[in-house]
């Protein structure tokens, strides 16, 4: 009797456990689904990151030349542009993210492949085509303006990118890399009034390096834009502007001010501006460095003094010569002044290096 008791105890809780068990089993299987909803949810939301390497994740739903509108718990908020570090679209290809990084790393073609694997047709989201368009057009320019290959397709990749997307956040980025296009090909009217279209920017650091691109494409142009050049110029060094990049931008203008200096007859006051601003600044900063020192020759030449413009112009060939446009540039009076100095062997091997690295360069065809 005891024994028949003892069973039948033991199989109501038998019974007891195993429905625990399943109940337990019940929540934690909602528990999992809900959580793996979450992070699903997470993982394809949009993020926007700020300057300071804030990010915030909702849904991009609408774009403009100047700001994102991101929608997030109901409410949508603004982002200036000029703020913004970077974002990307949580329902983006893999593809896409992968050839982000490669961009940043400088990876250019390593991305365009990858970009170019991606079937649009796929893509339901307009933004996210969008945005592959751009990141293809725009790597097209970033080859053909480090290589010196195919800069028509490149043109053409971004002029029709700019055509169908006017209100793309990458508006003044695309208006920005035409200009600098037309400048490798030699076209610097056509640059200066991309880069006109640049200043309507509502940010005065950026307006300042609009006014120092179009200051360099009017001085380019030849003698007759000098003075307006030298005046956008002195407009840039006189800006108060706080900043790195605006302090940039004004010691470039002293460089770009110098050689208007140097070619309206007065390179002494040239070489004194120039030598003073490579005394206050960190070689470090290559792009700022290769500037001044071309400055440095262009005024040396001026004054007569070629063996002194040839050092400076070796300066960038050997050490700063990590912007094409500035080493091409250098280059190309190096060969001249080894020519004019009775160095011909030499004069050929760096025509040589220039018409090889920079085969489409304004200067390799000058």
């Amino acid at each position: 009797m005891i024994t028949k008791t003892i069973h039948a105890d033991r199989k109501r809780h038998d019974l007891r456990r195993s429905a625990s068990f399943q109940s337990l089993a019940a929540v934690l299987t909602a528990v999992l689904c809900a959580c793996s909803t979450r992070v699903w949810a997470q993982q394809s939301l949009d993020t926007i990151t700020n300057s300071r390497g804030i990010g915030e994740k909702g849904m991009i739903v609408q774009t403009s030349p100047t700001e994102l509108t991101m929608s997030a718990a109901g409410k949508e908020k603004q982002y200036a542009l000029d703020d913004v570090r970077d974002f990307y679209f949580g329902d983006e290809p893999a593809e896409m993210r992968r050839a982000r990084g490669q961009i940043k790393d400088n990876q250019v073609e390593l991305a365009l492949e990858e970009l170019e694997r991606i079937d649009a047709s796929t893509i339901s989201r307009e933004l996210v085509k969008e945005e592959l368009e751009f990141l293809i057009a725009h790597t097209r320019g970033r080859i053909a303006l480090s290589s010196g290959r195919e800069l028509g397709t490149a043109v053409k990749s971004v002029r029709d990118f700019v055509t169908a997307h006017r209100n793309s956040a990458h508006y003044f980025a695309c208006i920005d890399q035409l200009g600098q296009l037309a400048a490798a090909s030699g076209r610097f009217d056509v640059a200066e009034r991309f880069y006109d279209e640049l200043g309507k920017v509502p940010w005065t650091a950026q307006k300042l390096r609009a006014d120092v691109l179009r200051a360099d494409a009017r001085r380019l142009q030849g003698a007759n834009k000098l003075a307006q050049a030298k005046e956008l110029y002195d407009n840039v060094i006189g800006s108060r502007e706080p900043g790195e990049e605006a302090e940039l931008q004004r010691n470039l203008a002293i460089a770009g001010k110098a050689i208007c200096e140097a070619q309206l007859g007065q390179p002494q006051a040239g070489i004194d501006a120039v030598q003073a601003l490579i005394e206050r600044n960190d070689p470090q900063n290559t792009h700022l460095f290769a500037h001044a020192y071309n400055a440095l020759g262009a005024c040396e030449l001026a004054a007569g003094r070629k063996v002194d413009a040839l050092l400076a112009y070796l300066h960038v060939h050997i050490l700063f010569y990590q912007d094409r446009e500035t080493h091409a540039e250098a280059l190309y009076y190096i060969q001249q002044l080894f020519q004019d100095e009775g160095f011909a062997d030499r004069a050929q091997q760096i025509r040589n290096l220039l018409k090889e690295s920079y085969p489409s360069s304004y200067w390799a065809q000058k």
